[in-house]
């Protein structure tokens, strides 16, 4: 049988349309079929099996394709190839919580990850992984007066931890000291070793309210003496908390972002192990995703697509731009993908029920496949960024089990 032309399909697929009404340049369904830029249809290359392994998921890339990540077990493993055909992997960090879906966030200073149980960040070119923050004492030292200079007065001291990494914690709760007669305090740590390197001790003036660093010792040392007030730097912590996990991870000029339940929590200005009791946004329903573009971020949620314009979380306010996504991921890519004048800025795509929506700075939404495109609500999804064999394409797996199953749509740009 001779093959038969089918012309060019610029538009791709139109599943509203009647079929006698077909615009020119659409058809009614592709399978395994890509769309070039001129409108042709180009058979997709096949695909081999690279792995065995059954428990492997949450797989990442890093832009520049240098070394992917992925999470199986307890572990997150580092995958590279070391060579044509020949794939490695090596566990990076374990005691994670086994089987939670991970996201990921590339950064100039990381690959920042989150499970919903724990938040790290991938460093050394994908060579190494640690968690992010440190969890404030629970407990208050203990104190005693012995002899010394200090003048009569009211002291408190409090101590923080810092990690291997030079992260801070917040500070523990603060014992009251009241010396009746010129004195000296000293200060006993718990017994119970905590997983830091350094304790950094604060005290106040004399009937002050202010903390002042005023000793930094190694994790070990049972006891330290204040015998004086040359005070160091103002506490930093104070008030601060260790930065949740979420259900997804951002960064936007220099503060990091999770969501979870209905907030978007954010880290202090590059202290990303550290947030505020009132570092948080509220969208009124569950969210889903989190993106940032030029100057702002697409949140995704069950209400809606909330755009937060400004340059600081002050600036922040949730204006709804998009209906609700069908599923809950997105992916940004180059607007060099869509727009040859914008190379440099940044589009968010999320899946709507009417096909991709594209999100640019400003809260811009476009929805290029309104017209053509109907699809079911569904549920835990993954977007990405596939360039390749000349093609820039996006594609979504998401996964409506109550509904028909796995599904899965793409689309060429």
């Amino acid at each position: 049988m001779k093959p038969v032309p089918i012309g060019l399909s610029a538009l791709g697929m139109d599943v509203l349309s009647q079929e006698r009404d077909l615009p020119e340049g659409a058809v009614r369904n592709i399978v395994n079929l890509d769309v070039t830029d001129l409108g042709r249809l180009v058979a997709r290359p096949g695909s081999r099996r690279l792995s065995t392994q059954s428990g492997a998921h949450s797989l990442f890339g890093t832009a520049d394709q240098s070394f992917g990540l992925y999470v199986d077990g307890d572990s997150i493993r580092r995958l590279w190839y070391q060579a044509d055909n020949d794939l490695r992997a090596m566990v990076l960090l374990d005691g994670l919580t086994p089987g939670a879906r991970t996201r990921y966030f590339e950064d100039p200073t990381g690959v920042y990850f989150t499970n919903g149980h724990e938040l790290g960040v991938v460093t050394d070119a994908g060579m190494s992984a640690s968690l992010i923050g440190i969890d404030a004492p629970a407990i208050a030292p203990a104190a005693a007066v012995v002899a010394g200079g200090l003048p009569v007065g009211r002291y408190a001291v409090a101590y923080s931890l810092v990690s291997e990494r030079g992260e801070e914690s917040g500070l523990s709760p603060a014992i009251f000291i009241e010396l009746t007669v010129a004195g000296a305090i000293e200060i006993t740590f718990p017994a119970i070793l905590p997983d830091a390197a350094l304790y950094r001790v604060y005290v106040t003036g004399t009937n002050g309210d202010a903390l002042y660093q005023i000793h930094e010792l190694a994790v070990g040392m049972a006891s330290v003496t204040i015998a004086d007030l040359n005070f160091g730097k103002q506490a930093p912590t104070r008030f601060m908390q260790r930065m949740p996990p979420g259900r997804d991870v951002c960064i936007y000029r220099g503060v990091l972002c999770v969501i979870e339940g209905t907030r978007l929590r954010y880290s202090e200005p590059f202290a990303y192990g550290l947030t505020g009791i009132h570092n948080f946004v509220e969208f009124g329903a569950r969210t889903l995703f989190c993106e940032p573009t030029e100057s702002g971020l697409y949140v995704g949620a069950e209400n809606g697509v909330h755009f937060l314009a400004g340059n600081t979380p002050s600036q922040w306010t949730p204006t709804i731009v998009s209906r609700p996504p069908i599923c809950d991921d997105c992916v940004a890519v180059k607007g060099s993908w869509l727009d040859a004048s914008r190379p440099d800025s940044i589009v968010v795509v999320w899946l709507t029920e009417h096909g991709y929506a594209l999100g640019v700075a400003g809260g811009q939404v476009s929805l290029p496949q309104s017209k053509r495109m109907a699809l079911a609500q569904a549920g835990e999804g993954v977007l990405c960024a596939m360039p390749g064999n000349g093609l820039r394409r996006i594609a979504a797996i998401v996964d409506d089990t109550p509904l028909s199953g796995l599904a899965a749509a793409d689309t060429d740009f």
